[in-house]
C-alpha cells in the first residue's frame, strides 16, 4: 500500500519553487558581487588622471563588468538602466563601449 500523496516527499512545484530560489539567491549573489567590484574600479578610475598609463586597460575591464552587470540585471528582470548609471556614476568613457568586444590576440 502506498502512503497519501500529501504525505510523500515534495511536489514538483515545490521543487521547481526551491530551485528558483536558489537560483535567484545566486543571481542576487552574483550582481552584489559584480556590483562591489565596478565600484572598486570606478573608484580607481576617478582617482587616475586622464593620462595616466592604465587608464585604457581600467576602461576596456569596467566597459565589460558594466555590460555583464546591466545584461544580468536585465536577466531578473530589473530593466532601468538609468538608475544603475545614476547610481554608480558611471562616466561616458565607460558607456560609449558598452557591448563594444576586443580581441586582444
Amino acid at each position: 500500500m502506498r502512503a497519501p500523496r500529501n504525505f510523500t516527499s515534495q511536489t514538483y512545484e515545490d521543487k521547481l519553487d526551491a530551485f528558483s530560489y536558489e537560483a535567484m539567491a545566486e543571481a542576487a549573489a552574483s550582481l552584489g558581487a559584480l556590483g562591489d567590484r565596478i565600484e572598486k574600479k570606478l573608484a580607481s578610475l576617478r582617482e587616475m588622471s586622464n593620462s595616466a598609463q592604465g587608464r585604457p586597460a581600467l576602461v576596456a575591464e569596467l566597459q565589460s563588468d558594466v555590460f555583464a552587470f546591466l545584461v544580468q540585471r536585465e536577466l531578473v528582470g530589473f530593466r532601468d538602466q538609468e538608475a544603475v548609471i545614476a547610481q554608480y556614476r558611471i562616466p561616458q568613457e565607460v558607456l560609449l563601449g558598452l557591448g563594444a568586444h576586443q580581441n586582444n590576440r
